[in-house]
């Protein structure tokens, strides 16, 4: 349990430290991008399978990280 509130907080400083270098304004499309990125991994590392509600999940985030990326253009 100590462990995993050290990772916890390890992880915390980091993205803090993170944010220094990546715009403001990209940090929640970064954040929310990381569910892909954990589903895709868990399917080729730990061979899970996806399920259809899932699917439409990270469906719906990349959609959703697209129209806010596309926005800041307007």
């Amino acid at each position: 349990m100590i462990l995993a509130y050290g990772m916890f907080f390890a992880s915390t400083i980091i993205t803090v430290i993170a944010y220094k270098y990546v715009p403001l304004s990209l940090g929640p499309v970064l954040e929310s991008s990381g569910y892909v990125f954990v589903a895709i991994l868990s399917y080729y590392i730990l061979k899970e399978r996806l399920t259809k509600k899932q699917f439409i999940g990270m469906v719906l985030i990349v959609l959703g990280v697209l129209i806010v990326s596309f926005g800041k253009g307007v």
